[in-house]
């Protein structure tokens, strides 16, 4: 007889602020943190890929290669503006 168990991996836990280490004027360091929302994206970005880079690291394994999905240019026949200002309404006239 065999039994299967199903076992769930629950997601990392993801920190409300990141650390900072200050150096000091006396050859030491201070630690501190800061709220995660004071951190500008490209920051918090660069974290990130830095974290699952580790985590790739310690398990021993490559990290997959993302594909990015192509873009049909057939459906930008129109001027179409809306990527670039998002927040600016469209009207055709005529």
């Amino acid at each position: 007889m065999k039994t299967k168990i199903e076992i769930e991996v629950k997601p990392f836990n993801t920190p409300n602020v990141a650390i900072l280490r200050m150096p000091m004027g006396d050859g030491e360091d201070t630690i501190t943190s800061i709220p995660l929302k004071e951190i500008d994206a490209s920051t918090l970005n660069k974290l990130c890929d830095d974290f699952t880079d580790e985590v790739f690291s310690k398990a021993g394994k490559s990290r997959p290669v993302e594909e990015t999905p192509e873009q049909d240019d057939s459906a930008s026949s129109d001027n179409n503006d809306s990527a670039l200002f998002p927040s600016q309404p469209h009207s055709k006239v005529g």
